[in-house]
């Protein structure tokens, strides 16, 4: 998909209409009233005069293109196929498909990997190889409790699935929780979330963010990360794991992969939802997926999504990724994991192609 940022282009001139376009995104202004309509209402222009419309048009074709833009521009959208796929559940969003798409990137002075451009203009990506010692939440006794009220309510000496507290949790409009549901099927049931945050969530927040450098810090912003809970349910589709997922957010600078983040990554569309995903008999976890090769056959994979079983306790699973298809485990399990962070809007992309021998190269 190919852009020119710095034009704006008069296409045409019909007898009471003028269409200006660029980046996508038209003017069109009817005479003699006067008034402008886009056909983008995703694009925030809001102009309803002549005057105003071209000013607002010329200021958005002349800006800097974010980076997620850079990467549209270098590459091609695809339908089939390894590559850069239009998300079909989320607009103007954009993720990588298929068995080995370019999608190879340095940052940090390491090698890591674009999953998706995200409709702000900030790109997501996962270090390219594992990190592993640290327990998705180890046993606390300022977590857990023994009270029904509370989301962490747990009888026996363990940790709690839930990835953030009352002070970080926020609802899908963006406002801050002190309470969340425990059953994605049951809304009105809420329960009172821990003071703390997960442990995993406290060492990629604090110890290994602090050991990033300088530059990279920079490069990175704050971010919301889907964090809802997906229910393990035979016939829900994605669109209903997605919307699950993003019920809750967190924010944070570093976080995990969500689990249909992981199914999305496959490009047989009769694998793409978290159930037959899970399912070893569909085989599903052989099908061509980019992540599929970076999971170690015989390990663990945390994500950070909490885990729903009608046969289980609401705080007791989160989905891993377990000989390469999603599965569930108790918290505590001291599994393998890829740091997770989104790159500002405002760098450039300065080289590279995406291959592993030749990563995009990025600047602040």
């Amino acid at each position: 998909m190919k852009k020119n940022y710095l034009k704006t282009n008069l296409i045409s001139f019909i007898v009471g209409v003028v269409i200006f376009s660029c980046i996508g995104v038209y003017a069109v202004v009817n005479f003699p009233s006067n008034e402008v309509t886009y056909n983008n209402k995703e694009s925030g222009l809001k102009s309803t005069n002549v005057k105003d419309a071209i000013d607002e048009l010329y200021t958005e074709c002349t800006k800097e293109p974010t980076a997620g833009e850079q990467i549209i521009d270098k590459e091609e959208i695809v339908t089939s196929g390894d590559g850069l796929y239009e998300d079909e559940y989320e607009d103007r969003r954009y993720l990588y498909r298929g068995k080995s798409p370019k999608n190879f990137i340095q940052f940090n002075n390491e090698l890591w990997r674009i999953i998706s451009v995200e409709a702000d203009g900030t790109i997501k990506i996962r270090k390219y190889e594992y990190l592993q010692g640290i327990s998705y939440d180890e046993y606390d006794k300022d977590r857990v409790t023994l009270d029904d009220a509370y989301y962490c309510r747990i009888a026996y000496n363990s940790g709690c699935n839930v990835w953030g507290s009352k002070t970080t949790m926020r609802d899908q409009e963006g406002n801050i929780v002190s309470q969340i549901i425990g059953n994605p099927f049951n809304t009105s049931k809420l329960y009172i979330l821990p003071d703390a945050e997960a442990d995993l969530n406290i060492y990629l927040n604090n110890e290994y963010y602090n050991q990033l450098s300088s530059e990279a810090k920079q490069q990175i912003v704050n971010h919301s990360f889907n964090v809802g809970m997906v229910a393990y349910s035979s016939g829900q589709q994605l669109e209903t794991d997605i919307k699950q997922s993003k019920m809750y957010t967190w924010q944070g600078k570093v976080g995990l992969i969500n689990v249909t983040e992981y199914v999305r990554a496959a490009i047989d569309k009769n694998c793409t939802n978290v159930y037959n995903y899970s399912t070893t008999s569909t085989k599903c976890y052989y099908i061509d997926n980019w992540m599929f090769d970076e999971v170690g056959p015989d390990y663990g994979l945390s994500t950070m999504t909490s885990y729903y079983h009608s046969g289980n306790d609401y705080n007791t699973y989160v989905w891993i990724i377990m000989n390469d298809y999603p599965d569930s485990s108790p918290r505590t399990g001291g599994y393998l994991f890829w740091p997770v962070v989104y790159l500002s809007s405002e760098i450039k992309i300065t080289g590279g192609t995406g291959t592993s021998q030749d990563p995009y190269q990025i600047s602040l």
